[in-house]
Order: structure tokens, then C-alpha cells, then sequence
């Protein structure tokens, strides 16, 4: 773990034991990860005697330790460079998360993959994640499509004309599709 202390970076441990682990990576990332490494090892090369090996996976150009702020000064310049809504670098791990979760991992999954001492702490900061998750994988369910075709006559909300299942006929629509849903006006 690192904390910047005024113009030093502390090095430590991790706050729990069960931060100290291995970490899962898709493909794509450990293909991203083997090129970077490749380019840190040229840099190496082009660098010589005066390159820096500190063993970091991240580093300058030359090997030299990352300090957390600069790292998160720079996110915040790509971030802002590609026209995206103000995000911290810490934001990247809630939205690993909710990722997880929307992908359909459990609790016990998702926490242990954020190193989080309990499943509870995981619980309390992600469930307002999850009845929109919900929402939508009830809502999966049920075999329907709605297209939403306009503003009604009838008090400006939008009607909607739920598609069936093919049929030898197409069922009579309304000007306001209540007909079809067995609403009587």
C-alpha cells in the first residue's frame, strides 16, 4: 500500500491479509500487461546503466517509482482529454464492482475479488446497485418486446405497442395501442 506523506510516498502493508493475494486477470488484460512489460524491458535497454530497476510493473520511463499522486494527476488529464465526466482513479474499482455484480457474480465473488475483509462491507456499498440489476433480469424474463412510438393523444405519455409472437394475422392496433392492451378507455 502506498500514502503520499507530504512529499514522500510510504510504503507498507496491505490493511488486511487477505489483500496480500493473487489477482484473476482476463486475456485481454494479461495481453496488455505482456506488451507493457516488453516495452518496460526495451526502455531498460535504451536506458542502460542509469535505468532504475525497482521490480514495479509501473514506472518512468527510466524505472523509477511511480508517485500515487502524479499517477491520479495524469488520470484525471486522460480522463478529462477524452471528454469523460470527472471520475477519480479509485472509481475504476466501483465500477469493476458493479460490473461483476451486473455480470451476475455473487456477493462472496464480487467481495472477494475487491479484498474486502467481510462480504457485508461489499453488501452495504454496492446494493443500491442491485434492484436496477434486478429490475432488469426479472424483466428479461418475460417475453415481450415494447417500442415506444410516440406522445399519445391521451395525457402526453408515450404509448407503447407490445409485439407479439408471430401470427398468421396482425393484430388490429389502435391509435393508442390501449385496445391492445386490454384497456378500456
Amino acid at each position: 500500500m502506498f500514502q503520499n506523506v507530504g512529499k514522500t510516498v510510504r510504503e507498507g502493508a496491505p490493511k488486511t491479509e487477505s489483500s496480500d493475494a493473487i489477482i484473476a486477470l482476463d486475456r485481454g488484460a494479461l495481453k496488455a500487461l505482456r506488451a507493457h512489460r516488453e516495452r518496460q524491458l526495451q526502455e531498460g535497454e535504451a536506458f542502460g546503466a542509469s535505468w532504475t530497476d525497482t521490480g514495479r510493473t509501473f514506472t518512468w520511463e527510466d524505472g523509477s517509482k511511480l508517485k500515487p499522486d502524479r499517477v491520479s494527476e495524469h488520470f484525471r488529464r486522460l480522463v478529462f482529454a477524452a471528454g469523460l465526466p470527472p471520475i477519480r482513479l479509485h472509481d475504476l474499482r466501483h465500477g469493476a464492482a458493479t460490473l461483476s455484480l451486473a455480470a451476475g457474480n455473487d456477493m462472496k465473488t464480487t467481495s472477494s475479488m475487491l479484498r474486502h475483509s467481510s462480504q457485508s462491507i461489499t453488501s452495504d456499498i454496492y446494493t443500491s446497485v442491485l434492484p436496477e440489476m434486478a429490475a432488469e433480469a426479472s424483466a428479461a424474463l418475460v417475453p415481450r418486446r415494447a417500442v415506444v412510438e410516440g406522445v399519445s393523444a391521451t395525457g402526453g405519455l408515450p404509448s407503447v405497442s407490445h409485439a407479439a409472437p408471430a401470427r398468421a394475422e396482425a393484430p388490429h392496433q389502435s391509435r393508442n395501442n390501449l385496445d391492445d392492451l386490454g384497456i378500456q378507455k
